[in-house]
This record gives structure tokens, sequence and C-alpha cells, in this order.
């Protein structure tokens, strides 16, 4: 920790020692009756080619600052939709610059066609982050929010483990409008499964969160930003659609604004359901201590899925500086699946017998946030902001099992047993936010924030003896936990010239678990002081040769349903559970970024101690049982290099490629002892897009995924192929048809484990469904006079993820 800290603080003093000002452009935006114009779009080009150096929106009184980091002469745009667009004239580099009253002419023509569009493009790199911008892909209409997130640079979706990875990486923290999803990581998926990406504005991925992000994700942060209508009067669209792969899906959303004077009020809904298929075949080879088994296993599991989501915010302008606002969001997960599990199984003790399991699974899952919050402004430099957010979720996974032993003498046994898991959770939230910039050249954040965690896990397997039902002991207990998190955190940006910035950090975190198990007592009583330091160092050479140079420390804690285990049967010795006796996981990590122009380029190295390795898999109980979990390791080391490069070919077909190589060094540890794994790995993205004329756009994307690996896991090769079109209309209205995974190839999930200190071996084959087609229709509706959506979020940004 100590030399942590000197390392820390030798390269901050080093980097200030340059400081010199910045030179900012500033303005007011007002209409033709000389009113302020807010949320006015300001953005600063080039003035040579117009090509986007970076933006702003003007402030509610109309006031906008934009900080001239370019060394040629640069203009400035700004627009408004109903609006027509002012350009500066051409501004000499490092100057300071007044562009005085900018009075905006109305455009009537534009009015009367209703929709005038802008383009950003799919890809954006900032200081810490990159943000796809979802709406300007033509394949995220009708698509869901998995699939397009899947799509995103560097960042993987395994459907067969459940997990999302980036750079190479687990442990991310994933967030919906910087606000944390409560959900486990499988429920998660499931989710964004089956959210409609047409309500999805944004992804950012954030790979060195600044300080006053929680320390919690070893990955980083995907903060998933949604669409708010917003304008003068009621403002909203709505969208439909279908698909059909095995079976028929439907869904809707509804997305309404109203803004007038001082009052802003927002609210989104949205409803998902249908049919699904997923498939499972597995063969296992594994000796316990009194026999050895082989299992041939098919599963063919039917669920049906309805998602549920509605969300409603108000915001009260008290003064010209000050307002409070709520926010207040419901999820409802509704899963029921029927699944008929058959296993041929050679054992040498218990003899070679065919199983069936039929089994009926429910799992509900109610999740609400409401959110107060309070922000003022002391000047157009500083500002304060409040939050209070309590969270309920509440999980309830009953399932029943009937099972049939035929055994090769002719034998026959019986068995009906059941599972049934309850979580209720409840989580309260302060923080509190400052922000001030003392100097043109210096930022100052600082803040203070509690998280207070309770849950209590009833779980529960038992088997039915006669004509009553007796709890397996091996798997029934009641877990309970009371986790509380303290922390502050400061953070600075220091613009050394127009060429070099400075973000330096340093969080603070008290965290104290106690988790008690009714049968066992405390097992766990831990308490924890960490300090998290980072920097960031940016370096504009030029507008086409930029540097950036970054290392953060970040803290992997186990998620809630890994400390509160649940349980899935394949047959009666197969199962997937949690692991209460994880300890969290420490990572170091050092970024170095380049840019030449439009191509981007990246390499990572982290150092993950005590990692936490996923769906590993174990001989427990008596009788001994094959069990997959999350399991420690000693460390794990990640080399990664991105590459990602937009290419326009001409006017009409533009395309985009990405590349992640992989290192890794992994350390899993099995009965007691180290075993080092060692293995590369590749992904390769692209995305073709051509502009067909007449409003019709054609979107091709492709993938190719390489061998993938986690502790002893490896995830066999898929290619994927996608493609979609689009046509939009002069009301504003879109229609879209998309085809995902046209080949029936990505679809499929195979992951094959050996573990030879436990004699085990497994290969796993999840075949879910696909191709499936999608047809969706949008519409916009109300006012014409468009604004960008208030900034809010509540105190709870970085709580959700745990239960992922």
């Amino acid at each position: 920790m100590r030399n942590q800290l000197f390392l820390f603080m030798v390269i901050t003093i080093f980097a200030k020692t340059a400081l010199i000002a910045q030179q900012p452009i500033t303005g007011l935006v007002i209409d033709e009756q000389n009113t302020p114009v807010p949320f006015a779009n300001v953005i600063l080009l080039k003035a040579r080619d117009t090509t986007m150096i970076n933006g702003t929106t003007s402030t509610e009184e109309g006031k906008f600052e934009l900080m001239n980091s370019s060394d040629k002469p640069v203009l400035v745009q700004v627009s408004l939709l109903g609006y027509k667009d002012f350009f500066s004239g051409s501004i000499a580099p490092d100057s300071a610059t007044d562009l005085g009253t900018i009075q905006l002419e109305v455009d009537t023509q534009m009015l009367s066609e209703v929709v005038i569009r802008g383009e950003l493009p799919l890809i954006q790199q900032k200081i810490d982050r990159t943000v796809v911008n979802v709406q300007g892909a033509v394949s995220s209409a009708g698509n869901t929010t998995l699939n397009v997130l899947s799509k995103a640079p560097s960042v993987t979706v395994n459907r067969s483990t459940n997990q999302i990875s980036m750079m190479g990486k687990q442990g991310v923290l994933v967030m919906m409008d910087d606000k944390q999803m409560r959900m486990d990581m499988p429920e998660l998926i499931s989710f964004l499964d089956n959210m409609p990406a047409d309500n999805i504005n944004t992804i950012e991925l954030i790979t060195s969160p600044p300080a006053s992000y929680d320390a919690q994700g070893v990955a980083g942060i995907i903060n998933i930003t949604t669409i708010r209508k917003t304008g003068e009067g009621w403002v909203g669209s709505y969208s439909v659609n279908t698909a059909y792969g095995d079976h028929a899906k439907y869904g809707g959303s509804l997305n309404l604004s109203y803004q007038k004077d001082k009052i802003y009020f927002f609210a989104n809904a949205s409803g998902n359901l249908g049919n699904l298929v997923e498939n499972v075949v597995v063969f296992a080879d594994y000796d316990t201590t009194e026999e050895q088994v082989l299992m041939d296993l098919t599963s063919a599991r039917r669920p049906f899925m309805g998602l549920y989501t509605g969300e409603a915010g108000l915001d009260y302008q008290l003064s010209e500086r000050t307002t409070i606002g709520v926010l207040a969001s419901l999820n409802i997960r509704d899963w029921t699946m029927d699944a008929i599990s058959e296993s041929d199984i050679r054992s040498t003790e218990t003899g070679n017998f065919i199983e069936i399991i039929e089994s009926v699974e429910e799992n509900f899952l109610f999740r609400t946030l409401l959110n107060f919050n309070f922000r003022h402004k002391f000047s157009e430099t500083s500002n304060i902001s409040l939050n209070y957010d309590n969270i309920g979720f509440e999980r309830e996974n009953p399932t029943d099992y009937d099972a049939i032993r035929v055994f090769d003498d002719g034998r026959e046994e019986t068995n009906e047993f059941i599972s049934d898991t309850e979580t209720p959770l409840d989580i309260n939230v302060f923080k509190l936010d400052f922000s001030t910039a003392s100097s043109e050249k210096l930022t100052l954040e600082t803040g203070a924030k509690a998280a207070l965690s309770e849950f209590q896990n009833d779980v529960e397997v038992s088997n039915l003896v006669g004509d009553v039902f007796v709890e397996d002991d091996r798997f029934t207990d009641v877990f309970e936990l009371d986790e509380d998190i303290y922390a502050a955190y400061i953070s600075t940006d220091f613009q050394v010239n127009p060429k070099f910035l400075i973000r330096t950090g340093l969080r603070y975190e008290y965290y104290h678990l106690d988790l008690s198990v009714l049968n066992q007592g405390q097992i766990v009583d831990r308490i924890q002081n960490n300090l998290f330091p980072s920097i960031s160092l940016n370096y504009m050479k030029s507008e086409d040769n930029e540097w950036n140079l970054s290392y953060v420390q970040r803290i992997e804690r186990p998620s809630f349903l890994n400390l509160a285990p649940f349980f899935y049967f394949y047959n009666q010795n197969t199962l997937f559970t949690g692991n209460p006796n994880l300890i969290p996981a420490i990572l170091n990590q050092f970024k170095l970024d380049y840019r030449y122009k439009r191509l981007n380029l990246s390499l990572q190295y982290t150092d993950t101690s005590d990692p936490i390795f996923n769906w590993q898999a174990v001989l427990e109980g008596n009788p001994e049982a094959l069990v997959f979990k999350a399991q420690q390791g000693e460390e794990n080391r990640v080399v990664a290099f991105t590459a990602d490069l937009p290419w326009k070919i001409n006017s009409w077909w533009s395309s985009r490629y990405n590349l992640l190589l992989n290192y890794l060094d992994q350390i899993p540890i099995i009965d007691s002892e180290p075993v080092t794994e060692r293995n590369t790995s590749f992904i390769l993205t692209t995305v073709q897009s051509f502009d067909l004329g007449k409003e019709f756009n054609l979107e091709i994307s492709g993938e190719l995924n390489s061998a993938q690996y986690e502790g002893l896991i490896r995830t066999e090769p898929r290619p994927t192929l996608d493609v979609g079109i689009r046509k939009r209309f002069q009301s504003g209205a879109s229609l879209a048809l998309n085809v995902t995974d046209v080949f029936d190839t990505s679809s499929e999930w195979n992951f094959v484990g050996d573990n030879p200190q436990d004699d085990i071996f497994y290969d796993w084959l999840f075949d879910n469904e696909g191709p499936i087609v999608r047809l969706s229709f949008s519409m916009p509706f109300g006012s014409n006079i468009k604004r960008d959506k208030r900034e809010r979020e509540s105190g709870s940004e970085e709580e959700q993820r745990r239960l992922n």
C-alpha cells in the first residue's frame, strides 16, 4: 500500500509541474425574443474539415463554455431542433474567445417537416471511457439490449456461464442510467435479453473509473443510458416489436415527458413476453471417493418470460440554482419453465441406469427503487447534490422435480424433490457530492457515501419420503447478511495546457460484512479498510495524435447471491449453486491508450489477487455430487491489446473493425493447491453500414471469438453474423427488420472443463434459440422543440451490480 501511494504521489507531483492555463471559448445563446436558450448543442469543430473535437450544451441561462485544446484553427457550431444552425468564424488556436450573444433564428422549414436528425458517430473515445451511440446502429432497432451490448468493443457476453466480461476480465459492474442493476448475473442477462434496445441511448464502457465511482468491479463499469424524450409541453415516443425464432415474442414501450417552466416530468414503461428455447447436452467423467461415473445428459428447457418495467420522475426548480426531484422505478420478471432432462449414467458403485427428471421452475423477481434528490448550483462552476435511495429486491424461486431411474436389470426408483429460494433484500444509500472549479485549470470533486444492506436468504431442498418432504441437510439453510460500506473520495482535474490533462483521485472505503447461517451460526465477520488510488494523464499532441496513461485500483466483492446460495439441479447429482466462503479480490490496472486520427489503440495490464473464477466443478456432499460454483483463485494476470478503426469507404459505405487480443496467466486453487493456466485468445468484430438512399440503411455485423478461458473452463470458438435494414420516414417514424445469428452459430455455447487433480472432466453445450427475426416500429410524438435530457443520477449508482 505504501509503495502504491508513493508512486501515486510522485507521478502526480511530476505531472503538475507543467501546469499552464487552457483557453476557453464562451458565449450566450438567445432566441428571437431575446430569451436565453437552454440545452442548445454547442460543438467545437476543426475549421479545416468540420470534424468534431468536443462539445457541450448551454446552461438553463443560455451560457456555454468550451475548452479549446486544438493547435489549429477551430470554429463553433450552435444547433437546436427548430432553429437554424449558427457557425462562428475561424478562431485562432491557443486563444481565449468570447463569442458574445448568439441569436438563433427559427427554421420554419424544419418545423414544418417535424423532424431533422443528426447522426453521432457509432463509437466515441473519451479520456476514461468508450461511448457506443446505440441509436446510430441500424441493427439496434427492434433488437435486444443484450445483443447490442454483446457487440460493444471488448465486451463478451457468455451465455453458457451467464457472465459478462470486458477487456478479457470478468467482474463487470453493470449500471443503467447511473444506477446499479440489483440482479444476479443470470437474471441480469435474462433481463437485458428481453429489454428492447429501442429504449437505449448509449452504452458507456468505463475501463478506468474515477474516484467518484465505487471501487467495486475489477473489470470496470458498463453504464447503459436510456432515452428520455424532452421538450416543451408533452413529448414522447412509442414502439412495438415482434420476433420469431422457434417461438413468437412480442413487446412494446412508451416514453413520455412534460416540461414547462419549473417542472420537468418523465415516465417510461415497457413490456416484453414470449416463449424461449434452451437445449443442454452434457458429458461428464468423474471419480468420487466411492465410484467412477460416466454421464451423458440431455435437457430440453422451455421457458416463458414476461418482463415489465416502469419508471417515473419529477424535477421541480425551486430557483434558478436549486432543483429537487423524486424518481421511482419498478422491474418485474416473471419466469416459468418446463424442463425434461434425461441422463444415461454408468456408475461402478450404483450401477448403470437411465434417469429422467421432469421439472417445473418458477422464478419471480420484483425490484423497486425510490430516490429523493437535491441539487444546488452555487455558481456556474460549483455545485452540490444530495441523494437518498431505497432499493427493494425480492426473489422467489421454487422448483418441483419428479425423477425416475430405470436400471439395466429392470429395477425402477422414483423420487420427488423440491428446491425453493426466497431472498428479500433491503438497501439504503446516502450520497453527497460536491464539485467546484477553483480556477480555469483546476476542478475539484469530493463526496461521501453510505450503503447499508441486509437480507435473509431461505434455501430449502427437500425429498419426498412417504407422504412427507424431508429436508436435505446438504443444501438447506437460512442465511442472514448485514453489510455496511462507508466511503469518501476526492478527485481533481488539472488542465495542464491545451494539450495536457491530469486527473487524480483517492477513494477510502470501510467495509463490514456479517454473514450468519441458522445451522452453523456466524460464518463471516469481515472488516476491511481500503484506499483506492487512481490517476490518468492525457496528452493531446495534436488534433490527430492523443495519448492517455492511467492507473487504477479496484475491488471485486462477492455477489449477494454467491454469499446466499441458490440451487438448480440438472439431475439428482449435478447442480449449480453459490459459495458463501468467497473473499474480495483486489485488482491493480495500468492502461495506455493512443489515438491517431480515427485509429484507437490500447494496451492494458491487470493483476488481480484472490480472483473469483465462476462455475468451476467440484465434488461435494455425502453422497458426493458434481457441483458447479464460483471458486477462489490465487492470481489472475491479463495483458489485453485492442485496436479500433472506423473506415469510411465512400459516401454510402462505412465500416468499423475492432480487435481484442488477450494473454491470460490464471492461477485457480484446486484442492488447496495453485494450478497455473496460461492461454491466449482474441475477438474480432466488424460492422459494415450502407446508405441505400431514400432513408434506407443496411447494416451487416460479424464477430469471431477464439477459445475463451476462465480458470479450468475453456469456451470453444464461435462465429456470428447479424443483418439489419431500417427505413426512416419524414414523420420521424422508423421501421426495422433484423436477423440475429443468421447461420445459427453464435447461439451455441460449448464449454469444456478438465480438472485432473479431482479426476473431473465435463463438456457442456448450451444451445439457445437462433436465428431470430425481429420486426419493430417506432414513432415519436409531441413538441417539435427538442432539448437534451436533464442530467440526474441517484445515490446508488454502484450498489446494484452486487446481485450480478
